[in-house]
């Protein structure tokens, strides 16, 4: 996600007054509806982004804390104020669900490995994460009840153009990305397929040829014979059997 591009974004979300929708749609996309415009946050790590007014059915009902917690306070929630730094955009709202306004905040961090959305309190503590962070994975403690650590700032560098219709844009650039991610799946299948193909051709060629086969069978059809017709001859604990082949 380009620092510049997110500030275009961010600008753009000013100019709304409500959210009208707040839930997941996918196992890393967020969909947050302002008036009758429809904002997907991508937070794939090592791709994440911004898309307005995608076609993008939902996959599934999710139902993660996480998700409760978004569809609780965001839904029909007052916008106060959208700030943006460096990668990271914030949605301040206030929700006033069950009688009682409070603010609340959405943050976007669409910083590479830490990329997460972090649902916080007026004193930026966190209430929800779509991604929890533990001791034993990084200093930065990401999951409910700890104050949030701020992220070292950076420098950032990168080429900025010029962007004629924001909302085209973002939708030029899910079509590439999906395409791609379509073209990366349908690979993995693939190899995967040809896999198991290569796999089973390699037993099946360990296996002996039908003509040994049936020869074998036959021999082992005419010792069962031999055997049951001399049933009464084997004696308990017998291991050898010494018959005439009739």
């Amino acid at each position: 996600m380009k620092a510049f591009i997110l500030e275009k974004i961010a600008n753009r979300l000013k100019n709304y007054k409500l959210i009208k929708k707040a839930f997941r749609v996918d196992e890393n996309l967020i969909l947050l509806q302002f008036d009758k415009d429809r904002y997907y946050f991508d937070l794939t790590k090592g791709s994440s982004d911004i898309y307005i007014n995608i076609d993008y059915s939902l996959s599934k009902k999710f139902k993660a804390p996480f998700d409760i917690v978004l569809e609780k306070k965001f839904t029909k929630a007052k916008l106060i104020d959208v700030l943006v730094k460096e990668r990271i955009l914030t949605i301040i709202v206030k929700s006033a669900n069950n009688f009682k306004e409070e603010i609340v905040k959405l943050r976007f961090e669409f910083t590479g490995r830490y990329t997460n959305a972090i649902i916080l309190d007026e004193e930026n503590t966190i209430i929800e994460s779509l991604r929890h962070i533990s001791e034993n994975q990084s200093s930065r403690v990401i999951k409910p009840g700890i104050k949030l650590i701020e992220l070292p700032s950076i420098k950032i560098k990168e080429k900025i153009f010029e962007i004629d219709d924001l909302e085209e844009f973002t939708k030029e650039n899910f079509k590439k990305k999906y395409e791609q991610r379509v073209a990366q799946k349908k690979e993995a299948i693939i190899n995967k397929l040809n896999k198991k193909i290569k796999n089973i051709q390699n037993r099946l060629n360990k296996l002996e040829n039908e003509k040994e086969l049936l020869e074998k069978s036959n021999i082992y059809k005419k010792y069962a014979d031999i055997v049951i017709a001399n049933l009464h001859k084997i004696k308990p604990f017998m291991k050898e059997l010494k018959t005439v082949d009739f």
